[in-house]
């Protein structure tokens, strides 16, 4: 069973605050942990790499064969990358619902303006690291798996097949700020560590147990 708030703010023989994060912060946040060498980071880039070249040969693959239809490739490709703001809603419901799951009665959804930043969050609720994890990753692999089906069902079809790269290029790149907090509790190694997000102050915390 986690510690409640309180418990990690007030035991301090028992809990080390490790960091305090301004919600305003999150960009310079995920510049520093998203290239960290840890297993889940490497493979969510390398995922992004390996995505970017298969786009890139199917592309030149359709191209060579129907030259002809380079401008419905364009127009759908296009309208799929405007169409990636469609997928913030069912990206941070998941993340909502990852958080119901694990016990949060309330949960709050909102945006930074100013970093573009679309988040969900369960006021004072506690995580762990594990469920953290997958709460944060979670939205990535139920919106990728759904769109890799649908640029697989849709390829005798250019437009919507072009369609369903753009959404899914662009979703996959919109989930570095998940992955950098992955990033972050991948590299605490096995310590155990806990962390929750306080509203009014639009600041996250982390607490290790001490060991």
């Amino acid at each position: 069973m986690n510690p409640n708030y309180s418990e990690l703010q007030n035991d301090k023989d028992r809990y080390k605050l490790l960091l305090t994060l301004k919600h305003s912060d999150i960009a310079k946040f995920v510049g520093s942990y998203l290239y960290s060498k840890t297993l889940l980071a490497s493979a969510y880039r390398n995922f992004l790499l390996v995505s970017l070249l298969l786009f890139t040969c199917t592309t030149a693959y359709l191209l060579f064969i129907y030259s002809n239809k380079c401008l419905t490739y364009l127009s759908g490709f296009l309208l799929g990358l405007i169409s990636f703001f469609l997928l913030v809603a069912p990206h941070e419901i998941i993340h909502g619902l990852m958080y119901k799951y694990f016990g949060a009665k309330r949960v709050k959804y909102g945006v930074i303006w100013s970093k573009l930043a679309f988040y969900a969050i369960a006021p004072n609720f506690v995580v762990h690291k594990k469920q953290f994890i997958v709460l944060a990753a979670a939205p990535f692999a139920v919106i990728s798996t759904a769109l890799i089906s649908l640029i697989l069902f849709s390829f005798g079809n250019p437009f919507w097949h072009f369609y369903f790269w753009g959404l899914f290029l662009t979703h996959s790149l919109g989930c570095v700020g998940d992955f950098a907090m992955i990033a972050f509790f991948e590299l605490q190694g096995k310590q155990a560590l806990y962390t929750f997000d306080d509203e009014k102050a639009g600041v996250s915390y982390f607490y290790l147990e001490r060991t």
